[in-house]
């Protein structure tokens, strides 16, 4: 894709990301280094981490990496701070990382329900709240946002535990886009439409082998044809692109909402009714 930003767009911003090792997020940390960000990225496993970006230049100079389970507060509560002494500031925070399974809703058990929760809603709005503290106190760039749930929040079947999660990480959004206006924080969300990721993909093509179809390409462009506006799938480029957007002077007026990033997916219903069919199907 062809770059419509300024190389030097956010030259000297902090920008924190969560889940940047994969698929979106790793787009993400791509293109905020691309315009030169330094960008701190979370995971769990501090040795994955290293392994995926150690063969980029700017490794340890422009990009950090820390072993950081968000899930636990006050490993978190410390990192935050541990970045704060070393950066002196925290101008942008991305909350990417989620946990995404599917499983029937009569089948979810409470340590379940606890681990997505934990996951995708408890450890960002922690992880917020500590990244916000340090931003009430500092002038300049003061950027969240929020990846929310996929193409725009319709029902997605065998995913109940991630919308309850994703729902209420939008009401946080809105919510302190208004708490936290007076002191010039901008909180928004980003809602994606369907892209061809690896995870994507291995899931459709398990679910074309349960429902005995042969043709795992005919499937998508089926997909493409019938059900997706453009007749596109969305790039993990699209996502990165919005990110850019929001971070930069020209979304600076733009706070408390929830941009659906998605071909048009969200608002067309022909995509959801098949998936709720096909997973009326093997079921």
């Amino acid at each position: 894709m062809k770059d419509i930003f300024n190389k030097k767009i956010l030259r000297h911003k902090v920008c924190l990301v969560t889940g940047g090792r994969t698929g979106i997020g790793y787009e993400i940390v791509k293109f905020l280094l691309d315009h030169g960000a330094d960008v701190i990225v979370f995971g769990r496993k501090i040795s994955l981490l290293n392994k995926r970006f150690s063969l980029r230049s700017d490794f340890n100079e422009r990009l950090f990496v820390y072993g950081c389970d968000i899930t636990q507060f006050e490993l978190t509560r410390n990192t935050v701070q541990d970045i704060v002494r070393k950066f002196k500031k925290i101008d942008v925070l991305i909350n990417n990382a989620s946990v995404n399974f599917e499983i029937p809703a009569e089948k979810i058990m409470p340590n379940i329900l606890e681990l997505s929760i934990a996951s995708n809603l408890t450890s960002h709005f922690f992880l917020t709240v500590l990244v916000g503290r340090q931003m009430i106190k500092q002038r300049g760039y003061k950027r969240i946002i929020n990846i929310s749930a996929y193409a725009g929040g319709k029902a997605y079947p065998g995913l109940s535990h991630m919308h309850v999660c994703k729902a209420g990480l939008d009401a946080l959004t809105k919510t302190l886009a208004v708490e936290w206006g007076r002191y010039q924080i901008l909180v928004n969300g980003i809602s994606p439409g369907p892209i061809l990721t690896k995870n994507f993909i291995h899931a459709h093509t398990r679910l074309i082998r349960l429902l005995n179809r042969r043709s795992v390409k005919n499937v998508f462009n089926e997909m493409k044809e019938n059900e997706l506006p453009l007749r596109r799938f969305i790039n993990e480029s699209d996502i990165a692109n919005m990110v850019l957007y929001l971070c930069s002077e020209a979304g600076s007026n733009i706070t408390g909402q929830v941009i659906a990033v998605d071909g048009g997916v969200g608002i067309s219903n022909a995509y959801f009714l098949n998936q709720i069919k096909e997973y009326s199907n093997r079921r």
